[in-house]
């Protein structure tokens, strides 16, 4: 299953979730709740959320506002959609695709220059695994091993 289908399919789903919570109880979730009740990461509700709507399966009768959820009304579509046994085969407007991960910080291979994730201090790094500086290494926190970032930074 591509990336674009699996996409599409957690759409689907989530198309579900909002129409067993919409039409017998008459309660819109919010997009992280509805998440959580499905299985999914909450954060990927807003996105799901939007991919229903941008599908024209879901339309928004009041818009959210404070820590209320808003109000969301099934479409036609998204009824017809809704009672298929598989997701129906579309495409994901660009705007609620997966964006591409993006990497933080440098993966040079190898020895060089390196900044330690405890304290910053660039030191020289041996391999690609040493991203801690000696001055860190040394300190009693690190040792014990119940450390984290936060706590050695503290210590020094």
């Amino acid at each position: 299953m591509t990336e674009q289908n699996w996409s599409l399919h957690r759409a689907w789903l989530f198309l579900r979730g909002y129409r067993d919570a919409l039409e017998p109880q008459g309660e819109t979730p919010s997009a992280t709740s509805l998440a959580h009740r499905l299985g999914f990461a909450t954060s990927t509700g807003p996105r799901l959320r939007n991919a229903c709507i941008e599908l024209g399966w879901v339309e928004v009768v009041e818009p959210p506002h404070g820590n209320l959820p808003g109000v969301l009304q099934l479409t036609e579509a998204g009824r017809a959609a809704a009672a298929r046994q598989s997701p129906p085969v579309a495409t994901l407007p660009p705007a609620v695709q997966r964006p591409k991960p993006v990497r933080i910080g440098s993966a040079t291979p190898g020895k060089g220059t390196r900044r330690c994730l405890c304290c910053g201090s660039e030191f020289h790094s041996t391999g690609p695994g040493n991203r801690i500086c000696n001055g860190c290494r040394a300190t009693d926190t690190y040792r014990s091993g119940d450390v984290g970032i936060h706590s050695l930074r503290l210590s020094r």
